[in-house]
């Protein structure tokens, strides 16, 4: 592996490119220490030995590694499809600096309309989805929506791209992400591992007017278990939400319910 450029030659002229050196495959080796051409090459060649039992393709530690077996003419489908590897889940396991968000928009296009699965995820982990939107990556996330991504998936701590879209990112991105989720069939009502109902996360997020308006019309329930606590119409009132709090009040928002001090959301509002 001194010698990089000599892999080609040495494939031209029947080197087996699934051989092993000291435990370690060369392929493996060739991540390590060849060129990209030279590894691509080797990939072509049928090189495809990984380590701990595992083929190549499930060890790659990044996209940039996985990107060299769709440029040697694996498809992204076979990656996925008989290997279990997700390549969106690669690319967005890493850290993206703002000056990268362009470049990453292109590749998830590129990406998809190879076929990429969005919802490629185990039970329990992070699915592309909740990744992109945990990398603040709102412009991504409509992609993958838009793609057919489930909104409804329960990642690694049990909550689902709804909670970590309220807990992510400035409000003005994030906006729509929320929106499209809620338009492709987001569980309104679901209570979250925090406690938390989506419909409270969303007004503590300070998200504009049109998404609780959207929850609304979608039919969440607007009359939560407070338990004491302020009411949706209550917090509303405080924030002078009042287009979001006529729309509580047109929907059956109970206008009776008092907090832990007797108040009542009228009570908020005239003192």
């Amino acid at each position: 592996m001194n010698c990089p450029s000599l892999i080609e030659d040495f494939l031209k002229h029947g080197a087996n490119p699934n051989v092993d050196h000291e435990s370690s495959s060369v392929l493996m080796i060739a991540f390590d220490h060849a060129k990209r051409k030279d590894i691509i090459a080797l990939i072509r060649a049928g090189a495809s030995k990984g380590g701990a039992g595992k083929i190549a393709i499930q060890c790659c530690k990044s996209y940039s590694e996985l990107r060299l077996f769709i440029k040697a003419g694996i498809s992204v489908d076979e990656i996925e499809t008989r290997h279990g590897v997700s390549t969106l889940d690669t690319l967005f396991k890493r850290n993206f600096t703002p000056s990268k968000q362009l470049q990453i928009q292109n590749v998830v296009s590129k990406l998809l309309s190879f076929g990429a699965n969005p919802n490629l995820a185990r039970e329990g982990t992070d699915s592309p989805l909740i990744l992109a939107i945990r990398n603040n990556m709102f412009e991504v996330t409509e992609k993958l929506i838009e793609a057919g991504a489930n909104v409804n998936h329960i990642g690694e701590d049990g909550n689902n791209p709804a909670h970590y879209c309220c807990k992510s990112g400035s409000t003005a991105n994030k906006n729509s992400t929320m929106q499209a989720m809620i338009e492709r069939g987001l569980l309104l009502n679901n209570q979250h591992p925090c406690g938390n109902y989506l419909f409270n996360l969303i007004v503590e997020a300070d998200f504009s007017n049109t998404v609780p308006i959207l929850m609304i019309e979608k039919g969440a329930d607007l009359n939560l278990d407070n338990d004491g606590y302020d009411s949706l119409l209550m917090k509303c009132v405080k924030q002078e939400r009042y287009q979001v709090c006529c729309a509580l009040i047109e929907k059956g928002a109970d206008v009776s319910y008092r907090n832990a001090k007797g108040q009542t959301a009228f009570d908020i509002f005239a003192g």
